[in-house]
């Protein structure tokens, strides 16, 4: 997957609710992150305990990618359902 430029940033995490460009909750990117699948920095001042996490964009949006349903995958899917249901 290329990005697009504008896309290219890093993003901070919501105190709560899910990301907005991705609709991910926080607790599953801090999963993503603690697995080592996406890219993330930790800012925090010398001495303190708290900081700020930031996530890479891009990284984020690769992993949805690679994880995206090819489109005969969700057609066979969505035919199986259609049979199931008799419709």
């Amino acid at each position: 997957m290329t990005c697009n430029a504008d896309l290219d940033i890093w993003i901070r995490l919501p105190s709560r609710g899910r990301e907005m460009r991705t609709g991910l909750t926080r607790g599953y990117i801090y999963g993503l992150i603690k697995d080592g699948k996406i890219k993330s920095s930790s800012i925090r001042q010398p001495g303190r305990l708290k900081g700020v996490r930031l996530v890479w964009l891009p990284s984020l949006l690769e992993f949805i990618e690679r994880h995206a349903e090819s489109t005969d995958e969700f057609e066979q899917a969505t035919s199986s359902l259609r049979d199931k249901r008799g419709t």
